[in-house]
């Protein structure tokens, strides 16, 4: 203690300016730090609330529309299915807000502005649409370019390995379509955690399939 003293008694002015200036710096950088992480944690509340706040906005739609909705939302095209203007106008616009909070939630993750578990309740959401018929056929068709490259690295070969794996299972038994579709989904995964860099991800398939599906489910009907 005393040689410390001594050493700091020995300092010139010159060199206490220095470290006084250092100082004002490092606290200027603790300041700095501390306000950005209560930024980041605001920013991580106001998206989280806007995403939830319009993903029930496209569930209130959804029931809305439910009876026209239902031929669209199948794994493949119904039988009954004829062109209509006014219900693929529908049809269309269901998919697209679904697309647009995608699009907001992906771009947060990237920013890391929403927190890893929460993506990862969001990707189970991704991988429910790929299930839909219309939705693969439009996303070849014409969504693909209107969204980000993280949609489009999303979205793209997932939609292409889906209709792969409805033709190769055509013939299979449920319980062998049910295998190759959870097979589908653990490799769907997979890549959005490697492709947005998010390991939390792979925690929801660790969960009974139920159980991540009922938290799905639990945002459609809170409403």
């Amino acid at each position: 203690m005393q040689g410390l003293v001594e050493w700091f008694s020995g300092l010139s002015a010159q060199s206490w300016a220095n470290v006084i200036a250092f100082t004002g710096f490092v606290l200027a950088l603790w300041s700095y730090n501390r306000q950005q992480n209560k930024d980041r944690k605001v920013e991580r509340q106001e998206n989280y609330l806007r995403l939830e706040l319009e993903s029930n906005a496209v569930f209130r739609f959804e029931a809305e529309h439910g009876d026209t909705l239902l031929e669209y939302k199948a794994q493949t095209r119904p039988s009954s299915w004829v062109p209509d203007a006014q219900r693929d106008g529908v049809a269309d616009q269901f998919f697209l807000q679904q697309l647009n909070l995608f699009e907001i939630a992906t771009r947060s993750r990237r920013r890391h502005a929403v927190e890893p578990q929460i993506f990862g309740s969001w990707v189970i959401w991704f991988e429910a649409v790929i299930h839909s018929w219309w939705f693969r056929q439009r996303w070849a068709e014409e969504y693909a370019d209107n969204y980000t490259m993280d949609l489009y690295a999303i979205f793209t070969p997932s939609v292409a390995e889906y209709d792969e794996m409805l033709v190769e299972t055509a013939a299979a038994d449920p319980e062998e379509r049910e295998a190759a579709e959870g097979r589908f989904r653990r490799r769907f995964f997979d890549h959005v955690a490697a492709l947005m860099r998010c390991g939390e991800i792979l925690k929801w398939l660790d969960r009974p399939a139920e159980m991540a599906m009922q938290s799905y489910r639990n945002r459609r009907h809170d409403v």
